[in-house]
């Protein structure tokens, strides 16, 4: 699976992400912290760094299966459908 989100810009995107308030904001901390963990050590820092990416490129990163994938996923498409 994966999920595609248009902007035309790195900056339009970061200010979708920024436009709600800040206790609202999407966050790698709104995944778990065996999730955020994994994502750190392969270099992703935020959400943005997560865009662009497919399932297989993720699941190649060291402790990241399923169960962590799905959570990433989820966020993804929560993260789409605040952008329509």
């Amino acid at each position: 699976m994966k999920i595609t989100v248009e902007f035309s810009t790195l900056e339009e995107f970061q200010e979708f992400l920024n436009f709600k308030d800040s206790k609202n904001k999407y966050k790698l901390s709104d995944l778990s912290q065996r999730t955020q963990d994994v994502l750190r050590k392969n270099g992703v820092n935020s959400i943005v760094d997560i865009f662009g990416k497919t399932d297989t490129e993720l699941l190649k990163f060291v402790n990241l299966g399923k169960k962590g994938l799905d959570e990433i996923r989820s966020l993804m498409a929560d993260v789409d459908s605040q952008a329509k």
